[in-house]
This record gives C-alpha cells, structure tokens and sequence, in this order.
C-alpha cells in the first residue's frame, strides 16, 4: 500500500491537497453539490497514481456511520478525479475546468 504524507503548510493556497472549505471551482455549477457536501481533495502528486489529477472528496447530505449505505455501490461517499483546479470563491489562479 502507498503511503501519502501530508503537511500543514504556513498559508492558504488556491490548489492542491485541502480539507473543508469551498470545493475547487470546476463544481461550481455541478450537480454533484445539489446531493453532496465537498470534504477533501488531494493535490496532483500527493501519491503516483493521480499523475497529474486532483481527487475531491465528497460525502451524501444525510450519510451517517450507522446508516444503511455504509457498502459499495450505496455507499454515500464519492471521490472524483479532475484536472488541478482553484478553489471556489477564489480569484481563478489554475485551471478552472474540471477535466474528468
């Protein structure tokens, strides 16, 4: 199993590996926040196999641990894979599209 080793850095930054906040900017207008609440995203190169995508973590509005949908494929937890984009809410610095 690959390990990811991740650091808190001294500031705020528009790309790369962030939790809570706004979801990058290419969800802007995408239906996955209509059902989903944005989590986490990993930044290109946190680990090999992303290359050079970003990974955003999104969990179901109404999932809990003691919920039903705990198991593949009802589980309420999505991660999607997309090109590096700049947070949501922030001057676009990066790639504002995601590439899917």
């Amino acid at each position: 199993m690959e390990t990811a080793h991740l650091d808190i850095g001294s500031g705020d930054m528009d790309t790369g590996s962030r939790v809570g906040g706004n979801p990058p900017a290419c969800f802007d207008s995408d239906p996955i926040l209509d059902t989903h609440d944005y989590l986490l995203t990993l930044g290109a190169a946190t680990v090999e196999w992303l290359g050079e995508r970003e990974v955003s973590v999104f969990v179901r509005r109404g999932f809990t641990i003691g919920g039903d949908d705990l198991e593949y494929p009802e589980i309420g937890v999505r991660a999607v894979l997309h090109g590096p984009s700049a947070r949501g809410g922030w001057k676009p610095t990066a790639i504002a599209s995601c590439s899917r």
